[in-house]
């Protein structure tokens, strides 16, 4: 059960307030055959809903029936999985996938394949439906989506230089049909859709749609050193770099689609020990820039970030920690028109028990 107040901007004297309401109950089996396999089966039940004054008042429900098949023999593992789920957003559906793996003593071979599917949230068809006189701009709902339907399937390896470094490899591609995102959309193209709010003539709205054919592939290097140091120290440095390709069989300019990234670079160094854990994170993002002159903004076409943060182990229960987010100040947006913040500070205090 979850209440918030949602304020658009300061030069808006309205407010969103939503109350959103999730229950789920899931039951699950597992049973050993012999000593090579085994099977893991369950149902799952929920139902979700949301009273806005922005979106209204709606509800769904959802039921999912799995079983998972696990055998092994030698060092290879095949984990075929079948699914089915009823939404009523989306009615049912059948999701198939399976995961394959042969381990050596210094390799593993893996691979994975399937069927996902994914129904429209209650901003993607609702966001600003019962706002009167909508501001051009704005992110506006779409009652009629259909839900994302994807397959994808990746191969990939782990090689173990030693018993403290892993290098890994990952290539990859995912096919999605009806993929959601916001496009640009005159309110004359809107007005065919039913129960959407009041919208100025002639105005131009970010409306979420269905894109029809949207293909993703790239290929993701991974490196993964963890160093003792002593009895109660240790030293961790993670690399990952990802280069992605993403092609849309629309010629259209969208939200998501505009910011996803082409290369992604993560970097994370931590020194542990028994009081102290000191952890720094980096992040490189190239993508395609774009820029919107009638809003002064801008959409880089790459930034750079860095995180850093401290924890110190008071007691068994009781540690502190501090974090300082954006250490270099970056200027950046991942949604056009809407900054993200400079340096910032956060500190907790955690009680475990």
């Amino acid at each position: 059960y979850n209440t918030d107040e949602f304020v658009f901007s300061i030069d808006f004297p309205s407010t969103n307030n939503h109350i959103t309401q999730y229950t789920n109950v899931m039951i699950t089996d597992y049973r050993g055959i012999g000593n090579s396999s085994a099977i893991k089966s369950g149902i799952q039940l929920d139902r979700r809903s949301i009273e806005s004054n922005d979106r209204g008042d709606h509800s769904d429900h959802h039921i999912g029936l799995y079983a998972s098949y696990l055998y092994e023999k030698g060092n290879l593992y095949v984990i075929p999985n079948l699914r089915y789920d009823y939404d009523s957003n989306y009615g049912g559906e059948l999701l198939p996938s399976i995961n394959v793996s042969y381990n050596l003593p210094q390799l593993t071979l893996r691979g994975s394949a399937g069927r996902s599917v994914r129904a429209a949230d209650y901003t993607e068809r609702f966001v600003s439906n019962n706002l009167v006189d909508l501001t051009p701009g704005r992110s506006l709902g779409n009652p009629d989506l259909l839900a994302e339907r994807s397959w994808s399937a990746e191969l990939g390896l782990d090689f173990r230089l030693s018993a403290n470094w892993t290098l890994s490899g990952t290539v990859y591609s995912r096919w999605s049909d009806d993929l959601i995102d916001y496009i640009s959309t005159n309110e004359s193209s809107i007005g065919v859709v039913s129960e959407i709010g009041s919208l100025q003539s002639g105005a131009d709205y970010f409306f979420a749609s269905n894109i029809a054919d949207v293909q993703t592939s790239g290929i993701e290097l991974e490196s993964n050193l963890n160093l003792p140091i002593g009895d109660n120290n240790q030293f961790v440095l993670s690399n990952s770099l990802s280069i992605i390709d993403q092609g849309s069989s629309e010629d259209i300019i969208s939200v998501y689609l505009a910011n996803s990234a082409k290369m992604l670079s993560t970097n994370r160094l931590s020194l542990k020990s028994k009081k102290i854990n000191i952890h720094l994170t980096g992040l490189f993002k190239n993508r395609n820039g774009r820029v919107a002159k009638a809003i002064g903004s801008e959409l880089s076409e790459d930034y750079f970030l860095m995180n850093a943060s401290i924890v110190y182990k008071l007691n068994e229960h009781l540690d502190l920690s501090a974090q300082m987010l954006n250490l270099t100040d970056t200027e950046y947006q991942n949604i056009l028109g809407a900054a993200m913040p400079g340096r910032w500070f956060k500190g907790s205090l955690n009680w475990k028990f």
